[in-house]
C-alpha cells in the first residue's frame, strides 16, 4: 500500500539534479522552443489582428454599401416625381388655365358655330341606333 502512495506522491527530488544545467540538450532545445514559442505567439497575433481587421473592412464596405443603396433610391424616387410634380404645377398655372380656356372656346365655337349644331345632331342622333337595327333585320329577313 505505501508503494502505491509513493508513485502518486510529487517528486522530491532537486530539478537540477535531473537535467544538468550547463549540457548541450539544454543549450540547444532550450533557445530554439523559447524561439518557436515566440514566432508562434507572434503568427497568432497577427493572425489575430489581420481577421479583426477584415471583419471591421467587411461591416464598413456593406454600412457603405447600405447608406449608397439608399442614398440612390431616394434620388431615383424624386427624379422620377419631379417631373410629374412639374407637369401638374404647369398645368395648373394660371397661364396654362387661361390658354385651355382660349382654346375650349375656340373649339366649341367652331363646332357649335354655324352648321355644327346640324353636324352633331346628323352624328349622333339616336334614332341612328334604331334605324341600324330595323335596316339589319330587315336584311336578315330578306335573305
Amino acid at each position: 500500500m505505501m508503494d502505491k502512495v509513493a508513485i502518486l506522491a510529487a517528486s522530491t527530488a532537486n530539478p537540477s539534479m535531473t537535467i544538468r544545467q550547463g549540457s548541450d540538450i539544454v543549450k540547444t532545445y532550450g533557445r530554439s522552443d523559447v524561439s518557436i514559442s515566440v514566432l508562434y505567439s507572434l503568427v497568432m497575433q497577427t493572425v489575430f489582428t489581420s481577421h479583426m481587421l477584415l471583419a471591421s473592412v467587411l461591416v464598413t464596405c456593406r454600412s457603405l454599401a447600405l447608406c449608397s443603396f439608399l442614398a440612390s433610391r431616394s434620388l431615383v424616387f424624386r427624379a422620377v416625381a419631379f417631373p410629374d410634380r412639374a407637369v401638374r404645377t404647369l398645368w395648373n398655372s394660371k397661364t396654362a388655365r387661361r390658354m385651355r380656356k382660349k382654346i375650349e372656346y375656340e373649339f366649341w365655337t367652331f363646332i357649335l358655330g354655324p352648321g355644327g349644331n346640324a353636324l352633331f345632331l346628323m352624328l349622333f342622333w339616336p334614332g341612328w341606333l334604331l334605324l341600324g337595327i330595323a335596316g339589319w333585320s330587315l336584311m336578315a329577313y330578306l335573305r
